[in-house]
């Protein structure tokens, strides 16, 4: 047979054979070769009874724990233990610690973290922050929101993380929501379902499982499951229409994972059984109903929404969660004891073996797909050399930047006529840019400093961040052809209606006034960090003198101002974080327009709605 012929019929197979995987599955990752499959059939031939229940199991790591917790983890994975969920850490010494506990693993670890702004959610002060959800949700741009999937994702595996416990798609319908509030994408059930379903995407695409959370709805809740029970007390057309609605939307568009809030939802589970226990909520509704095929996880199982409030002994609760149908058992607190229960439960016949076969079998292929399978020790060693530089990538910084400049709300921008030096009539009062103002001042308004974390080294606090905002607006301002005199007075500590009426004293003669608020805190309970004498304060002022307010903090802030329209103009920037300070200097200046939209309704304004075409 000439040679020229066999070249032909092998170029000519290896055609076909592409154009086959390309017709059964564009996302190349998505699918799991014949081999790797086999591999999975392969390494549960040779796995003990105990091994197979362990594989359940993950457990949270801090590369800080005491000797005594590391033994443990080390003994569980020479067990067999499935996964580990890193809490929050150093960079390095993680990485470090993810290669001793892959080490010690017969099977690799499913390495996963909870990062849905990125990791930075767990590496505060070594990794930039992404916007968080809300945020997103309040960009017009849907390509936006696959973009900021996939560097997530592709950060995270960058890392050596396999999973993401991201989107959030819960429907955030509730202004006193505790716990999920900035987390969610909105109070739409379509935007959250398509946000969501872009976000997923870009994540899977780059390599990295998500999963959607906390089924079957957490956004419609005023009590936190870290510390309660929340109780979901709505029909099952209401469910299907607003908390379900996004999870099924997910699910038929491949989402890998799904996870279990510690919930109580009587017209899905008349028991009242907490939904990660729940047989009738995980298998007959998300299982039967929805269709979902992937890998089932739990919340953390040692919050007290189910360790409590179950009122079931500790090492029995990942059992009846297991039994309900669940594959990963996330965080218990008592491992060792959780898995000896599982395995008596398998050996008295309380569990089939088909059962158990069948969640271990979706975690191996979950690690298969995600390339752990098949691989030595050596190839799976996370290169912590350098990972800073490869993992902060200049085109991640430009696009939260891009995300930042897009989500900002102009609530409100009055016409100004008689206030301020202008030449324009019916002019807006902001960008700065078009009046010709002599003085500008910024009031940045810092309050208490509260720190919201420590680090080994390092301490973060929520206050920092208005440096960049008075940079970045006095850069822009000094590369004008007509520049405006800027000054600034800032706030610091406790401080007193009467401080800040001395302040406003001082700038009397200003034409115009920037306040920045950036002491915002995301707690209903707190009001979220607004003073409302001082905010009234400020508003009194503002009929007489030209002042814009940058609230750096949640949209619901228009629920607790209804007076915001008293002020020039008011600005939602979502949170303190330096991104926002920068895109809020853009605004204010006028380099940026402002196209940010209402992801929920607060005050006077409603969520900003579209046709969705889902």
């Amino acid at each position: 047979m000439p040679l020229r012929f066999l070249l032909f019929v092998v170029l000519l197979l290896s055609t076909l054979s592409a154009m086959k995987a390309n017709a059964a599955q564009p996302n190349e990752i998505a699918a799991v070769p014949e081999e790797l499959a086999a591999k999975v059939d392969s390494i549960m031939r040779r796995m003990s009874l105990q091994e197979r229940v362990a594989q359940l199991f993950v457990v949270h790591f801090v590369s800080k724990h005491p000797r005594r917790v590391k033994e443990l983890q080390n003994r569980l994975i020479k067990r067999g233990l499935g996964g580990v969920i890193l809490m929050d850490d150093k960079l390095v010494p993680s990485l470090e610690r993810i290669n001793a506990m892959n080490a010690l693993a017969k099977i690799p670890l499913l390495v996963t973290l909870d990062g849905e702004w990125g990791a930075q959610m767990r590496y505060w002060t070594e990794i930039p922050a992404f916007p968080k959800q809300m945020q997103l949700g309040s960009i017009k741009d849907r390509k936006m929101i696959y973009r900021a999937g996939y560097a997530i994702g592709k950060e995270c595996k960058d890392l050596g993380f396999q999973v993401n416990y991201a989107p959030d798609v819960d429907v955030n319908n509730n202004p006193d929501n505790p716990v999920i509030h900035y987390r969610s994408f909105g109070e739409d059930p379509q935007k959250v379902a398509l946000y969501g379903a872009l976000f997923m995407q870009g994540m899977q695409d780059a390599g990295t499982s998500a999963c959607a959370k906390h089924f079957p709805g957490h956004g419609d809740t005023d009590v936190d499951s870290h510390k309660s029970l929340p109780v979901l007390p709505f029909d099952i057309k209401r469910l299907e229409e607003v908390e379900l609605f996004p999870f099924k939307y997910l699910i038929e568009k491949g989402v890998d994972l799904v996870m279990l809030g510690h919930l109580q939802v009587k017209a899905m589970d008349s028991t009242g059984t907490i939904s990660s226990l729940s047989y009738p909520i995980i298998t007959d509704w998300l299982k039967n109903k929805l269709g979902f095929e992937g890998v089932i996880c739990t919340d953390a199982l040692e919050m007290k929404g189910v360790a409590v409030e179950s009122g079931l002994p500790q090492s029995r609760i990942p059992l009846e969660a297991f039994k309900a149908g669940v594959d990963i058992l996330l965080m218990p607190n008592e491992v060792e004891a959780s898995i000896k229960q599982i395995v008596h439960a398998v050996r008295r016949g309380e569990i089939s073996k088909e059962r158990l076969n069948e969640s271990v079998r979706k975690i191996l292929m979950l690690k298969a797909k995600r390339g752990l399978l098949g691989r030595g020790k050596e190839e799976l060693r996370i290169d912590t050399a350098g990972i800073n530089k490869r993992v902060i990538k200049p085109e991640n910084l430009a696009l939260i930047d891009s995300l930042a400049n897009q989500s900002l709300i102009m609530a409100w921008n009055s016409h100004r006529n008689q206030l301020g030096k202008s030449t324009m009539i019916n002019q807006r009062a902001l960008p700065l840019k078009h009046w010709r103002y002599g003085k500008v001042a910024y009031l940045g308004y810092v309050g208490e400093g509260r720190i919201v974390q420590k680090l080994e080294g390092s301490v973060k606090s929520n206050v920092e961040n208005f440096e960049h905002f008075y940079n970045t607006l006095k850069e822009l301002n000094n590369g004008s052809q007509s520049p405006f005199q800027l000054d600034s007075i800032l706030l610091r500590g406790t401080i007193t209606a009467e401080m800040l009426s001395s302040a406003l004293d001082s700038l009397q003669g200003y034409d115009c006034i920037i306040v920045g608020i950036h002491n915002a805190l995301n707690s209903p309970a707190k009001n979220f960090g607004i003073n409302d004498e001082h905010m009234r304060l400020l508003a009194r002022r503002a009929r007489t003198q030209n002042i814009s307010v940058v609230w750096f903090g949640t949209p619901y802030v228009l629920n607790k101002v209804p007076f915001y329209k008293d002020f020039a103009s008011f600005i939602i920037a979502h949170s303190n974080a330096d991104f926002n300070n920068r895109a809020a200097a853009r605004i204010v200046y006028g380099e940026v327009e402002p196209c940010g939209v209402m992801p929920v309704s607060a005050g006077d304004q409603k969520a900003y709605k579209e046709d969705y075409n889902l």
